[in-house]
Parts: structure tokens; C-alpha cells; sequence
């Protein structure tokens, strides 16, 4: 079983396993019968993992609390942290882009964007974005690459959006209930959904709207949760 009780985060990788990252007792993989326990012995870089990514050719990465990010390829571990290039050990959020580079958002940071190449995946190119280039803040706890290839940075001072080319920033100035975003989520209308410190939201794309109490919704009801089958968001 795990090895403790505190989940940080669960995810799914391609072959159906799911990942399980551990507050102090590292990662667990259950294959559907059993578990296997990785952790700073089988090379992790810090027994406190607080997200999991699977890249395009099937690597496994691991964001973790201050020892930056662990890459397993199926045998072996292999970690990048500040003294390599990433901008801060704390590792809230991992996505991919369109063009194969990995996004990397920390907390305290900013977003470290590395350029992977060949078969390995091995660092080409590293790139900082923070507040000095177009982040509303250097906390960013989580992200989301959307259905057009759009990545959403949540982040402690607002919702950002890069497009490619160009970051643009939400906050409450233009209808956040509260600028601290705490996860995201695209539903099936093509709707960003994010949870934020007061309450949730949705962005249709130009406005957004965030439900209440009149709506039925309880009083800071937390994150938005996947829906289920027939559409129902949870929260």
C-alpha cells in the first residue's frame, strides 16, 4: 500500500498505472495489482512530491518540494534543480507545449521552460519566464495546456495566458473573484475553469463568471474537480 497517508497529487500515465506522489514517503505506482514505492534511496530528489507529468515519448517527471524535478525513464532517475538551470527547487506544476518543450512552474520562481531534444529528451535550451517578462507573479502553483494549444499559468497574482507569443494577464480588475488561482481545468465547451482562494470561476472565453450561493453553489467550495460522465463539474 502507500507508504503514508498525505497525497499530493495522482495521475495517470499512459499505460494505465497510476502515480501517487507522497507527501514525504516519495512516489507509488499501482499497475492495478500492485504498488512500488520509489524514493531519495532509488535516486528521487526529495521525498515529497507535489505533481507528476508524462511527456510526449512517455518520461515521467516529478516535480518535487525543494529538490527541483526528477526525470524516471522507465530504469533509471535522473534530477535537475537551480545548480542546473532550474529557476527554483519548488515545483508546483508541470505541462508540455505544442512543440514539445516542458513547462516547469515553481513557486517562487516563475516558470522554467526547458527545450528537450532527441530520443533521451535531454535539455537543449533553458528559459526563465517570471515577473519581469510578462508573469503576473513568481508563485505558480499550478498550469493547463488547453485543447488550442494555449498554456494557463495559475499563479499567485492572477491568470495568465501564453499564446505562443504572448503572455496576457487576468486579474481581479477583469472579473477573478481573487487573484490567487489554485488549479485549472478545461471542460468539454472549451470553458477554463479555476479555483481560486474565494471561490471558483469560469472563462468563456471573454467573460468571466463565478458561481454563488444564489446559483446553489455552498460558501468557498474549493477546487474544481473533473467532470463526470454526463457533464456534471464537481467540486
Amino acid at each position: 500500500g502507500l507508504p503514508r497517508s498525505g497525497v499530493y497529487c495522482v495521475y495517470e500515465d499512459q499505460d494505465g498505472f497510476l502515480w501517487v506522489g507522497i507527501e514525504g514517503g516519495g512516489v507509488c505506482v499501482f499497475d492495478g495489482q500492485n504498488f512500488s514505492t520509489y524514493n531519495t534511496t532509488d535516486g528521487l530528489a526529495s521525498n515529497t512530491v507535489r505533481t507528476i507529468f508524462q511527456d510526449d515519448r512517455g518520461f515521467m517527471w516529478l516535480g518535487t518540494q525543494g529538490g527541483g524535478v526528477t526525470k524516471f525513464d522507465g530504469h533509471n532517475f535522473s534530477n535537475i534543480n537551480t545548480t542546473s538551470g532550474l529557476s527554483n527547487d519548488i515545483v508546483r506544476a508541470i505541462t508540455q507545449d505544442n512543440d514539445g518543450n516542458l513547462w516547469v512552474g515553481t513557486f517562487g520562481g516563475g516558470i522554467t521552460k526547458f527545450s528537450l531534444k532527441g530520443h533521451e529528451q535531454k535539455i537543449d535550451r533553458i528559459t526563465i519566464y517570471n515577473k519581469e517578462n510578462g508573469l503576473p507573479d513568481d508563485r505558480v502553483p499550478c498550469m493547463l495546456k488547453d485543447s488550442r494549444g494555449n498554456i494557463w499559468l495559475g499563479t499567485d497574482g492572477g491568470l495568465c495566458k501564453y499564446d505562443g507569443k504572448n503572455f496576457t494577464a487576468f486579474t481581479t480588475v477583469h472579473g477573478l473573484p481573487n487573484n490567487r488561482i489554485l488549479c485549472l481545468y478545461e471542460d468539454g465547451s472549451k470553458n477554463i475553469w479555476m479555483g481560486t482562494r474565494e471561490a471558483p470561476c469560469r472563462l468563456d472565453g471573454a467573460n468571466f463568471t463565478t458561481p454563488n450561493a444564489e446559483d446553489g453553489l455552498m460558501q468557498n467550495p474549493g477546487r474544481p474537480r473533473a467532470p463526470d460522465p454526463l457533464g456534471n463539474m464537481w467540486f
